[in-house]
């Protein structure tokens, strides 16, 4: 269960950090079209994932895994198709 706890936690992480650049790049490039900040902002997080993981493959007690980088990716496309069902609701409305 510790495994699948700390899985999921990494999920839930980026799943949140991609939701708050997403939120950050609607303020700070407002006249680029939704698709391309949504886009940036999925990129942005897993690059961070990426560049986590090859940190902490030089700490000594952690390991870098590229697992934790793909799980990073799918809470961060998680949290893109979240916000584009949210667009899409508000159209429909």
């Amino acid at each position: 269960w510790h495994l699948y706890g700390r899985k999921l936690a990494h999920w839930v992480g980026y799943f949140v950090l991609t939701l708050l650049v997403a939120g950050a790049l609607e303020h700070q490039l407002p006249r680029v079209a939704r698709h391309w900040q949504l886009a940036l902002a999925l990129l942005s997080t897993t690059l961070f994932a990426a560049i986590d993981e090859m940190h902490q493959a030089y700490v000594p007690t952690r390991v870098g895994s590229l697992a934790d980088v793909a799980i990073d990716a799918c809470g961060g496309l998680c949290a893109i198709l979240f916000l584009l069902a949210l667009d899409l609701q508000s159209v429909a409305d």
